[in-house]
Parts: structure tokens; sequence; C-alpha cells
């Protein structure tokens, strides 16, 4: 066995695998062997059939399998001894590799292409600025939630006569052209001088209006007609026609123990006071807020370091990769997927280099409880505040389904990008600022949108 490696340049080299005939023929001695204890061939009883016979039949089959596992093999094995660090994994080179004779009595040839992982400077990060929110909730926010909430496990009935703070569901359709939409939308999202024509009519009531100017709020547009491209912007101008199709009302829970019991899922409704329901539904508010600040803070750590590291990567190496990988032909397709692929590896690269220096891992435990918080901060979102039974459970089935593992890697990777942050809050220039969640999701989260 030969491996030649072949530098190209400081990002690139090849690694070309020659192979004589005893480097493989024992393996496919011994598999042929396997093979002719096990085969079914008319004529001969089982484990009888002569080998002469087994190796006319599955020979080259079994030769094309083993001298590509022994490569393989053999590649890995080299590449961990020499410690080279790979950008991406080796990718075989089909047009520098000869064309394989399976006939050949001389041995086998295999070249591949490797990429090398450049280093990272972690001096890089004495000139990076973050600024870390501690989130507060203001009464007024807190009574707006409690409204969301009281609102979300009350009654749902559908009236015959609609008012400002219904919700009404429809088909929307143009006064010229055939555009046509289901939508739903609030009478008080809309503009304040529209309002009333959409205040005390029933199903079936026709409403004729220019769409701008009803929804003059660029956000509630969005929100309500979603529109998949600007084809479709275009048509959302002009006057439309809306009829209306129901009208959904809220009406918002008591206070009283059966409305504590369905937030909180613990379903006493005997031993809660409402002064402790506050101070628990605000405690898990303040859970979901420093949840959500942590991450924000890892973001904006993220592109920080990103934007400061530009070094110097394979870019034809890597349009191959994306194209064998990601089935991606279209050439403006593959240079802006380049780009967004380009910046992840940068990141990669800057959280396994400080991982490995400063000897940051993860452990299973850590990685189940931020899956927990994970899940708790989606339910939240729903409204709902998950147990931590609900929440052993939730995790446990995530956990158990094989399509979550790249979500799995993810959580892994932020735990780890946590864990960095932590490691070098001393040597990192954060600020910490006070802020109400209303002000957090205006300058912060839509930034990193």
């Amino acid at each position: 066995m030969e491996i030649i490696l072949d530098k190209k340049d400081n990002v690139t080299a090849s690694i070309q695998i020659k192979m004589s005939e005893v480097d493989y023929q024992p393996s496919v001695d011994k598999k042929l062997k396997e093979y002719a204890k096990k085969v079914n061939i008319k004529g001969f009883r089982p484990g009888k059939v002569p080998m002469e016979v087994v190796r006319k039949m599955y020979g080259k089959g079994v030769l094309a399998e083993e001298i590509n596992q022994i490569a393989a093999d053999h590649l890995n094995n080299y590449v961990k001894e020499q410690n080279i660090q790979l950008l991406i994994p080796p990718m075989f080179d089909e047009v520098a590799t000869p064309a394989l004779n399976l006939d050949s009595k001389n041995g086998f040839e295999f070249i591949y292409e490797l990429g090398f992982r450049p280093d990272f400077d972690e001096s890089l990060l004495k000139n990076v600025h973050l600024t870390k929110t501690q989130m507060e909730i203001t009464e007024q926010e807190y009574t707006e939630y409690l409204k969301v909430l009281r609102n979300y496990h009350g009654e749902h009935i559908n009236p015959e006569v609609s008012e400002l703070s219904d919700m009404l569901t429809g088909q929307m359709m143009a006064v010229e052209g055939d555009y046509k939409k289901h939508i739903m939308f609030f009478p008080k999202d809309l503009a304040e001088s529209e309002q009333a024509k959409f205040v005390g009519i029933g199903a079936g009531a026709e409403i004729t209006f220019d769409i701008k100017t009803v929804f003059n709020n660029e956000d509630v547009f969005e929100k309500v007609f979603k529109p998949k491209d600007d084809e479709e912007k275009a048509k959302l101008l002009g006057e439309f026609k809306f009829v209306v199709g129901r009208i959904h009302r809220s009406i918002e829970a008591e206070m009283n123990g059966t409305f504590f019991g369905k937030v909180l899922g613990n379903g006493s409704e005997e031993i809660i006071s409402e002064e402790q329901f506050h101070e628990k539904v605000k405690f898990h508010i303040a859970r979901k807020y420093q949840f959500d600040s942590e991450n924000a803070l890892l973001e904006e750590f993220y592109s920080a370091v990103v934007d400061k590291f530009d070094p110097i990567l394979p870019d034809g190496l890597l349009k191959k990769w994306l194209k064998l990988n990601y089935k991606i032909t279209e050439e403006d397709q593959l240079d802006a997927t380049l780009d967004d692929y380009k910046k992840s590896l940068r990141w990669e690269i800057i959280r396994e280099s400080i991982a490995q220096k400063h000897e940051i891992k993860t452990e299973a435990a850590e990685v189940i409880a931020f899956v927990k918080e994970a899940n708790f901060s989606q339910y939240f979102m729903m409204n709902l505040f998950l147990n931590d039974q609900m929440l052993d459970y939730v995790a446990d089935m995530f956990f158990k389904e094989k399509q979550n593992q790249p979500q799995i890697m993810s959580y892994q990777n932020m735990l780890i990008g946590k864990k960095i942050l932590d490691k070098l809050n001393g040597e990192l220039n954060i600020t910490t600022v006070i802020s109400n969640k209303t002000d957090f999701d205006t300058n912060i989260l839509k930034v990193g949108q």
C-alpha cells in the first residue's frame, strides 16, 4: 500500500492511494468464502458451492466492494495518523482517478481531494464588543400578556355580529382580476379610519375597500396575506372585496383555579391563590426571557467573530462539495449557497478551535437540559407552560426520533457556544443593559433576522 499526499497550495491537497494485489486479495478471498457458505445456487447443496463458481458469479462485485472499503479505511487512518485538520470530508476525485478495471492484475489507484482547515487566532476576540440584555417585564407588558393567556384559555364562540376585537375569516378577491385568497384578521389591527367598516357585520357581509388604505401597517399586511413572492405582492394593490365567512370571539377566562390550572398545567384549583399565580407566571416569563437573552448574545458573538475571521477557503472544492451533497446545479443558487456555507464553516472553525483549546465539552445530561429549555421556550410561545414532568416526556420523545438528530446536533453546538461565552467572559468586552421585552424584540431580535 502506497499513500502519497500532494499539497496543491495552503488550503487544498490530494491523497493518492495505490494498492497492489497483496493489499486486497486476502480480504476478497475471505469474503468469497463467506459467500460460498451462504449462497443458494440451483444444482448445488447449501454450503457446497465450488469456489470457482462463487468467484465467477460474485468475484467482481466483491472485489469492487472490498477495494473501495480498503481505500476508504486507509484514507481515514492516514488522516488521523498525520493529524490532518480537514475543512470538509475527503472527496473522491473521479476525474484524476484512473478508470477502474476489475480485470487488472496491476493493482488499483484512488485519488481524493482534501481541504485544509485554517487555524483560528484567538487574539481576534480582543476587540469584540457585545451587549448582554437583561430583560425585565413591565407592568403594562405583563397585563397585556395576561390578557393573551385569558383569551387563549377562555371560551371561543362564533357570534352573529362582529366587534372590534373579534377575528374575521373569509374570502378576499380583487374587484378587477382573478386574485382570491382566504384570510383572517382583527379589525383592531386595521387603519383606524377604516375599522368601522368591519364592525357590526355578520357572516356573508361584503365590504369593498382599497387594500393599502385598510392594511396600512406593513407588519399586519405581511402577517395577513403572506405573499410568497414579488409577483403576488404586485397583485395586492387596488380595490378588493372581502366576504365574511365566520366571526371568532374569545371570551376571557375568569381569574380562578380552573384558569390557573390550565395555564400552569398543575390542575390544582384550590391550593393556588391569585397572588401565587402571578408569581409563577412571572417566574416562567423570566425563564423564557433568560433563554432569549442568552441566545441573542450567542448570535451577536457569532456574527462579530465570523466577520473578523476571514481566512482563505477553497471555493472550487466547496462548490463541488455542495453540488455533490445538496444537488445544487444552478450557478446563481450555488454562489448564494456558497456564501452562507462559508460563513457557517468559519463559525464551525472558531467554535471547535476554542472548544479544543479550553477543553470545552458537553455531557449528555447538559444537552438534555438544554433541549428541555428549548422546548419550554417553544411551548411558551404557544401560551403553554410545560411542567417538569411534561418537559421530561417531550424531551424523551424528541431524542427517540431519528429525524431529530440534526436538530440535536444544532442544540449541542449552541450549548458549546454558550459554554465558550462563559469561559471567555472575562476576556470579552460585554456590556449588560436592562431592557423591556418590547424594546428587546424591536432592537435585538429583528436586527438579527
